[in-house]
Parts: C-alpha cells; structure tokens; sequence
C-alpha cells in the first residue's frame, strides 16, 4: 500500500508550492505580489493585438477531418 507522501496530487501540490514561493521571492525584490503581477499580465495582455486564429489541426499537422472527428468524440465541441 502505497503512501499518501507518494501520490502524484501530493507531489504536485508540494511542487506548487514551492515555486508559488519562489515565484513571491522572486517578485518581491520589484516591490510587487503576484497577485499584482497577474493584473500586469491581463492588462498586458489587453494592450496587445490578439493572435492569429489557426485551425486546430494545423499545430498537430492532421487532416481537418480527424481533427472534427476527435473533438467530437472528446465531447470538447459544444453546439449552440
């Protein structure tokens, strides 16, 4: 039986943590919190030009067709 120190969610969660904590450090030297560096990002963001759209399977290099057919299947096409 294994341990609850040895499942992936607690590594996960223990690796989270140590990088949110990193991250605080990180930032804190510019006098911010990462929650204001996450505001910095959505107004960033706002400011830019948004990115071209590509077809979905063009980043997987698929034919549109299987791309259709594995979205459907997924359940991740939603119809209006």
């Amino acid at each position: 039986m294994t341990g609850v120190t040895d499942t992936l969610a607690y590594r996960l969660g223990t690796l989270g943590g140590r990088v949110a904590d990193r991250f605080s450090q990180a930032v804190a030297g510019y006098g911010v919190k990462p929650r204001h560096v996450a505001l910095l990002v959505v107004i960033d963001s706002s400011c830019s030009p948004p990115a071209p759209r590509r077809p979905a399977g063009s980043t997987r290099r698929s034919p549109p067709a299987s791309t259709t057919a594995s979205a459907t299947t997924c359940g991740c096409c939603w119809r209006r």
